[in-house]
């Protein structure tokens, strides 16, 4: 992707990062989650990422819409909705395509613990059986979406971040100079990115964790059934009652957060307008939890010794220091995201890689950060209409 982007570079044209950082984020979950090959980054157009996209955006822009009005639409189909059911029956094609593939090598080794490897030897616990082929696809296929869309949002939003703030990128670069990643025309070829340096780069590592509070990829956050009463904060929760918990809210309260709408990775260093203490540090351990968690706390540091620490912000709080659990990316608990640590893995290899070789300027079009802000749909993707867009330009420009 990034000698890709070269070619951009040296033409002056603007990549479209929505677009780029879906295929390569596809690409990665396939290989690394079901040794399927989408050759999403082969070509400048991807059917499945492009098809995905609109159907995330339609999926997005109909949460609010009158029921009613979809029950008309399948009885009185516009030319509009039978695109939208031709689009979707193209993308189950594909979905069904990686499961046949998967499903096509047999049982899998024993030392194979890969996602589609897993859910082909599951086994339903009442029964004993394997699952239906539906179910299993129905995983495999939310499996897919989950591992790819929103780790390339996350991606997206965090090169506009930078990108529109220079001073920030100028920071950036200069914690990867004094590792040797920073590559600068006329010097010598910077070294390559290496596993411990996942889990390096303290400022680095807070502008991710800020664009991530502003821009969370999973915004709608999730929803919950209380099976029992529950007293929460001094609140009755009755059995049976829904219980939602929008996290692009919590992460952007002013009960949680001082200034929440301003950009300040330094409120995770302890410094900065918003006053913010900083959040614990990672673990120095050089596997894969160290990397994961070094932009943020891991679920395991959200309790201490006496119990949960504060669970959550009431408006009587005090804003100026954010608690561990204000600021949820990947949700938390039991239920919480087992795609984090790959996700991780995933947002700093890609953004290092870029940012090691590339100064970033937001292409005109792209226009105030407010028209941008009003055209985030409610996944945090962005319409097809107004996409973001990075110019690209050697260091040394």
């Amino acid at each position: 992707m990034v000698s890709m982007w070269t070619l951009y570079m040296a033409t002056g044209e603007a990549v479209l990062t929505d677009l780029w950082m879906s295929r390569a984020t596809l690409d990665i979950i396939g290989q690394v989650g079901f040794s399927y090959d989408f050759k999403a980054l082969d070509s400048e157009h991807n059917e499945f990422v492009e098809a995905m996209h609109e159907n995330l955006v339609e999926l997005s822009t109909s949460l609010g819409e009158d029921p009613i009005g979809a029950i008309l639409a399948k009885l009185f189909p516009t030319a509009k909705s039978q695109q939208s059911a031709a689009r979707r029956k193209r993308t189950k094609a594909l979905f069904t395509s990686v499961y046949e593939a998967v499903k096509s090598r047999g049982e899998p080794p024993a030392d194979d613990q890969s996602i589609g490897a897993n859910l082909m030897r599951i086994k339903n616990p009442s029964t004993g059986q394997p699952f239906p082929e539906e179910i299993v696809l129905a995983n495999l296929t939310i499996m897919l979406i989950a591992g790819y869309d929103t780790t390339a949002a996350t991606c997206m939003w965090a090169l506009y971040d930078i990108a529109r703030h220079p001073d920030v990128q100028k920071r950036i670069a200069q914690e990867l100079a004094e590792a040797g990643l920073l590559q600068v025309p006329g010097q010598a070829q910077a070294r390559q990115l290496e596993w411990a340096d996942l889990a390096a780069f303290p400022y680095f590592n807070a502008v991710l964790k800020e664009s991530m509070r502003l821009h969370t990829a999973a915004a709608v956050g999730t929803f919950r059934q209380c099976q029992k009463d529950v007293m929460l904060g001094g609140w009755h929760i009755p059995k049976g009652s829904t219980v939602w918990i929008p996290l692009h809210s919590v992460h952007n309260s002013i009960h949680n957060f001082t200034a929440p709408e301003v950009f300040d990775p330094e409120r995770w260093l302890g410094g900065g307008p918003t006053g913010s203490k900083p959040t614990p540090a990672a673990s120095n351990t050089v596997h894969l939890h160290a990397a994961a968690t070094a932009a943020g706390p891991p679920v395991e540091e959200n309790t201490t010794a006496s119990g949960p620490t504060k669970p959550f912000a009431t408006p009587h709080s005090q804003a100026s220091v954010p608690p561990n659990k204000a600021m949820l990316p990947f949700s938390d608990g039991s239920r919480s995201c087992i795609g984090m640590n790959l996700a991780y893995v995933d947002v700093r290899t890609i953004l290092l890689s870029i940012l090691s070789k590339f100064w970033l300027e937001l292409d005109p079009s792209v226009g105030s950060h407010a028209k941008v802000e009003a055209a985030q749909v409610i996944a945090l993707v962005l319409s097809s209409g107004i996409p973001i867009k990075l110019r690209l330009k050697g260091h040394g420009s």
